[in-house]
């Protein structure tokens, strides 16, 4: 997915002439922390609930707006990309260009989450495997082969940074409810195992930090 197919479908910004009252109310309604600033269809800025909380709220938002703090995406940005701007800058809202740089939406940093837990075969039945490894020795393909040898598939895969910088932790979902024997074989081939979720204590523990994060948006 990229972020011309994800924009939030009743979210608006403020624009460049409203009160910090009046964004504040906004922010308010629409349950976010930020909000771009707008001249039309031009995207000046980011404002955030702080600013507007650090001022009179009689002062017009363009006098609060960083325009050298303008994170944005643009429409054709995939999924990953707005994840990781998300992670970057800390913000509940996203806005998104068009090809003429021109404002036509914005994302939405919990309708975002909530989109990315329940993609990626997530949802899918199966196992999860969780191994460190140095970053000179992952070879997936080498993993995979050992992971089908024994009657599974990869559904999906992603890598984590470990606190020691010349390590990574792989994190794999697995097709399979029972994977004792992958988990048996990548030992014997030396691989560190950090963690091993099967189907049933996976589920709920997916479950409760689901739960846990959208209770921590909500707040």
């Amino acid at each position: 997915m990229i972020a011309g197919e994800l924009l939030a479908k009743s979210f608006v910004g403020v624009q460049y002439q409203e009160t910090a009252r009046t964004a504040l109310l906004s922010m308010n309604d629409q349950y976010v922390k930020h909000l771009p600033v707008l001249h039309d269809d031009s995207y000046l800025g980011m404002i955030s609930e702080e600013d507007l909380l650090n001022n009179s709220l009689e002062v017009e938002v363009k006098a609060l707006v960083n325009v050298e703090n303008r994170p944005l995406l643009h429409q054709t940005d995939h999924l990953f990309k707005i994840m990781g701007l998300f992670a970057e800058k800390q913000v509940t809202v996203l806005p998104v260009l068009d090809e003429k740089d021109q404002y036509i939406g914005s994302l939405l940093q919990e309708e975002i989450v909530d989109y990315y837990t329940k993609s990626f075969a997530y949802a899918d039945p199966g196992s999860i495997l969780v191994l460190e490894m140095n970053r000179r020795d992952y070879e997936l393909t080498t993993i995979a082969r050992v992971i089908e040898s024994e009657g599974g598939k990869i559904l999906c895969a992603f890598v984590s940074r470990s606190p020691t910088p010349e390590e990574m932790i792989l994190t794999i979902k697995i097709d399979k409810m029972q994977i004792k024997e992958i988990n048996d074989t990548l030992e014997r081939m030396d691989y560190n195992i950090r963690a091993v979720y099967e189907e049933t204590a996976y589920s709920d523990i997916l479950q409760e930090r689901y739960d846990a994060l959208m209770h921590y948006l909500n707040v």
